[in-house]
């Protein structure tokens, strides 16, 4: 990857759908975080609902992806995230006209399909279609883009639900998804006939690291199930932990402005991981990139133990926590590819997404139940075990990958 020039489409490519990941994560995924309780308010419905429409948006998300990447592969990122635009324009839309329970939960559904058209997994094989074989550098280089996301849309959110109401804001968010996701996606993207003219045009990448190679047989199988749990593990405390680390904080006895801060400080460290993975100019092999991010995770959670009597040990669990996530979001599009290969990539990012979805879409709702029974310590502790499991999962991935092409196991 180092030295290689990204084709003209190419970087066309990672610079429209980099906006577009903007507008779609900040309109179909953050804007709960902030609106959410006012939707509590202006609906009269329960917190429950409210939140459990959303959880209810991932599980179809999850449901979806599968069929979203075959799609991919079939016909191409441009009809299909083009499609995903209208479904998020219409989302939002029910959203903003919503009266009570079940317009919500409508709109909760069409958010979820519209999740699964426009968020990262479509948009990697999207990309992957127009960049070749310089496809890692590209997923990099968007992936730079979706990690301002929450830095634009949570300020942007907020202000725009102060200066025009909760209703406006969607119908705000979705002319942005007609006006410009739209176009973007149908003048920068490609019909899959036409994936094989645009890999043509990357020139060709310098060589990856001797051990990268495509799986096959019950390598390829055994590969699959054990990167799907380190992403399911990845999804189920990244969830969770960011709905309730700052709710967490206070009971171990931060004050709330340093949460805040904290807080503040794991959007840096998640774009912090993916300068760093860019600058290293592919040098690494894409394992190597996931096992730092699943070793990671770990590491800060453990370090929450240690806030009460050291609280400067927060902000280590915010780095740690914010380059695990940064960097895990490369490793699913780049493991992927350096395992299972271009071949029906969109496909197969889909399979692998549906369980973590899943995980992400009940992690809140089972956070909240440790807590309840146990305390914010047994929630950390449950965090932490997985997160263990999770880093043995990426650990046993790279012994089977390297073991499979002959390379040394270290």
């Amino acid at each position: 990857m180092s030295g290689a020039a990204l084709s003209p489409a190419a970087r066309r490519a990672i610079v429209g759908l980099g906006v577009t990941q903007i507008i779609a994560w900040g309109s179909v995924y953050y804007v709960i975080g902030v609106i959410g309780p006012t939707l509590v308010e202006a609906l009269g419905l329960s917190p429950a609902w409210i939140y459990g429409g959303f959880s209810a948006s991932l599980a179809v998300s999850a449901i979806g992806a599968p069929m979203v990447g075959r799609a991919i592969d079939r016909i191409g990122g441009r009809r299909v995230m083009s499609a995903g635009s209208l479904v998020a324009t219409l989302g939002l839309a029910l959203c903003g006209s919503a009266q009570g329970a079940w317009s919500y939960g409508l709109a909760c559904l069409a958010l979820g399909a519209a999740a699964a058209l426009t968020l990262y997994d479509a948009a990697f094989a999207a990309l992957v279609q127009i960049a070749g074989r310089n496809g890692r550098r590209a997923i990099t280089l968007l992936t730079l883009f979706g990690g301002f996301a929450s830095t634009v849309s949570w300020p942007l959110t907020t202000f725009l639900a102060d200066a025009l109401g909760w209703r406006e804001t969607y119908f705000v968010y979705a002319a942005a998804q007609i006006a410009l996701c739209l176009p973007i996606h149908w003048t920068v993207l490609a019909d899959a006939p036409d994936q094989r003219r645009f890999a043509a045009e990357s020139p060709a990448p310098a060589p990856e690291p001797a051990s990268e190679g495509e799986l096959s047989g019950p390598a390829r199988r055994a590969a699959f199930w054990l990167f799907a749990i380190v992403l399911t593990v990845n999804s189920f405390v990244f969830s969770g932990l960011s709905v309730h680390f700052l709710a967490a904080l206070d009971a171990i006895g931060l004050d709330r402005p340093t949460a805040v801060a904290v807080g503040m400080a794991i959007g840096p460290a998640q774009v912090l991981g993916r300068v760093l993975e860019m600058l290293s100019g592919g040098r690494h092999e894409a394992l190597t990139i996931g096992r730092a991010s699943a070793a990671a995770l770990p590491i800060g959670v453990a370090c929450l133990f240690a806030v009460a009597g050291a609280p400067a040990a927060a902000f280590v669990f915010a780095l740690a926590y914010g380059l695990a996530n940064g960097l895990m979001t490369i490793a699913k599009g780049a493991v992927a590819l350096a395992l299972f290969g271009s071949r029906g990539y969109g496909e197969m990012l889909g399979r692998l997404s549906a369980p973590s979805l899943a995980a992400r879409a009940a992690a809140p709702i089972l956070f909240a139940t440790v807590i309840d029974a146990g305390g914010v310590m047994a929630m950390i502790a449950l965090s932490l075990a997985v997160a263990a499991l999770g880093w043995a999962a990426m650990e046993g991935l790279t012994r089977l990958a390297r073991r499979a092409r002959g390379a040394p196991v270290n």
